[in-house]
């Protein structure tokens, strides 16, 4: 997402610490799901009801805690807002380069506070981007939203790590790695030391 802009440069009252809590929640339910919900009997459509609730939920109590200031609950209906220090957010499990979830942009009546722009988000969503293989972590991106639904701000938690693999099996070719002579005088006097020290 090339010409974004980090939330809080936009809106400072986003501040990047109550963005971590939240998306530090909806990771640890998501996987904390996916390990209960790892028998033969569970498949993508029970993990993905059951982990979207639980965040729903999670979210609601996190609001009506008191424990976090900043944090306000706006809707506690099936399209959740809730607001970080008074900005109005929702989450979804989707793509955030291309999100298609209905509703995904769909303002509900809480959901709505600013005037139209072009530069300035008027419209927050929390984006949870499942891994795409074994290897890989999700990740919860952070989007700003202006009137034509082009994304203005953004912020990511949680790392992308790539790990690479063979797409064959051949062994690579063993390298000799060669000892700076400095490094092999030292190591021949500290065993010489050794052996005459016995």
């Amino acid at each position: 997402m090339a010409d974004t802009r980090l939330p809080w440069e936009l809106l400072p009252s986003l501040e990047e610490n109550c963005l971590r809590v939240v998306a530090t929640e909806l990771l640890n339910v998501l996987y904390d799901t996916e390990k209960q919900l790892s028998t033969p009997l569970d498949d993508n459509y029970s993990r993905g009801t059951t982990t979207f609730a639980r965040q729903k939920n999670r979210l609601t109590e996190m609001c009506v805690s008191g424990r976090y200031s900043w944090l306000k609950l706006t809707n506690p209906n099936m399209d959740l807002t809730f607001e970080i220090n008074g900005i109005p957010v929702r989450f979804f499990s989707d793509n955030p380069d291309s999100p298609k979830k209905r509703g995904f942009f769909r303002h509900n009546a809480v959901d709505c506070l600013f005037a139209p722009s072009s530069d300035i988000p008027s419209l927050h969503r929390f984006v949870i981007e499942k891994p795409e293989n074994d290897e890989e972590e999700a990740r919860v991106h952070f989007i700003g939203y202006n009137d034509f639904e082009e994304p203005v701000s953004h912020w990511v938690y949680g790392d992308r790590v790539t790990v690479l693999q063979s797409v064959d099996s051949t062994a690579p070719e063993s390298v000799e790695i060669m000892l700076d002579e400095i490094e092999v005088g030292k190591q021949y006097r500290k065993e010489e030391k050794n052996t005459g020290s016995e």
